[in-house]
């Protein structure tokens, strides 16, 4: 960010410059008018651009550090916290369903006008696949459901922070809302990380909400994790 910051104001170097040649351009008497005022207009040119070049660049870099940050959450009134409970306790269910079969448990519902149209969990060892996600598997069951790409309309829970694929397809599937429950510190991508769920230079984002049914969510990873290890540990015993 400093560099950014330092490079920009090395473009203000073109006005010393540019008043020394007209210095030297004035005690040049063999120079004719005409020329000297074809070289004022376009230095003059030059720094007005240059200046409007900086101030706009970075009017963009202070609005998008204040942004990048920010997680925009819906205020929550009881009866939406209650439905995300709910909604998001489905979804811990098919993170179990994930951990029964040897998978990372994380687990995904799509919700559309108050119903579930779409749940699935995280699959990418039992399809050998890097995109078979929690979060991809249930936007691309649901587009098929629905017959189109677009998910307007559609709330996704899920029970993990998403990474920077599944926030990308978010996104592009123009979800409404995201609501997940463990923050992941080395990939979450929508307030952890960075947040492409709001990035100023999309043309869509996404409101978000975190921290539903967190412990949970957490408890079923740790636990996960600890047992591999251990078995790990026993086959190289």
């Amino acid at each position: 960010m400093y560099s950014d910051h330092a490079n920009e104001l090395k473009g203000f170097g073109i006005f010393p410059i540019a008043f020394f040649l007209l210095y030297r351009l004035k005690k040049c008497e063999s120079f004719c008018v005409f020329k000297k005022f074809i070289v004022l207009s376009y230095f003059i040119v030059v720094s007005l651009s240059t200046c409007l070049y900086l101030i706009i660049n970075n009017v963009k870099l202070l609005k998008s550090e204040l942004v990048i940050k920010r997680m925009v959450a819906m205020p929550l009134e009881k009866n939406w916290l209650d439905q995300d409970k709910s909604y998001m306790e489905e979804a811990v269910r098919q993170a179990e369903n994930a951990k029964q079969i040897g998978e990372v448990p994380i687990g995904a519902v799509l919700v559309k006008d108050g119903e579930i149209i779409s749940k699935g969990y995280n699959l990418r060892e039992q399809q050998q696949l890097s995109t078979a996600h929690a979060e991809i598997i249930v936007i691309e069951d649901a587009c098929r459901k629905l017959g189109t790409w677009r998910l307007e309309d559609c709330v996704l829970y899920v029970t993990l922070e998403p990474c920077p694929m599944c926030a990308g397809a978010i996104v592009q599937a123009r979800l409404k809302r995201v609501v997940f429950g463990a923050t992941d510190p080395k990939g979450g991508c929508c307030g952890t990380i960075m947040n492409l769920l709001d990035e100023p230079r999309f043309n869509h984002s996404v409101l978000l909400s975190s921290g539903i049914l967190e412990e949970e969510c957490s408890l079923l990873l740790t636990e996960f994790f600890q047992d591999l290890r251990k078995r790990k540990k026993s086959l190289g015993n």
